[in-house]
């Protein structure tokens, strides 16, 4: 039916691939960022991500990620969880620590670039999107 939503639901292959580039990336893969590297990979093979009728499921991907083998699910607080992969150490940055490991001319170049896309570029409200935005150009 037009404008029905139609649910992904990723294989094996595709769920492990998509944490592979978390943690190659050095991001936690929390279900909610699992969840938009799929959507992701879905774009690089063609399909608009922006498409409101291509949707995942969070219940069905958390029970794929459960019963895929290579894949190992931590409950962290509420509903949220992180998938691990059984044959790879985790190393990841922690995106809310205050630690800041970059030296100053890094930030430097940072504030002179921004400064000079100010006012033609529009950046999404949140971290990763925004990150993603700025590594494309």
């Amino acid at each position: 039916f037009p404008g029905q939503p139609v649910l992904y639901e990723p294989s094996d292959a595709e769920l492990r691939r998509a944490v592979e580039t978390l943690y190659d990336d050095e991001l936690e893969p929390l279900g909610r960022l699992l969840e938009r590297r799929l959507l992701e990979h879905l774009t690089e093979g063609g399909l608009d991500r922006g498409d409101p009728s291509i949707t995942i499921d969070p219940k069905t991907l958390r029970a794929a990620c459960d019963l895929c083998p290579s894949l190992l699910v931590a409950p962290l607080q509420r509903d949220e969880y992180a998938v691990l992969l059984t044959d790879r150490s985790p190393c990841f940055l922690d995106v809310n620590s205050d630690a800041d490991p970059y030296p100053d001319d890094l930030w430097t170049e940072v504030s002179s670039y921004l400064a000079s896309i100010a006012g033609s570029v529009c950046f999404p409200s949140d971290r990763y999107a925004c990150g993603r935005q700025l590594r494309d150009g």
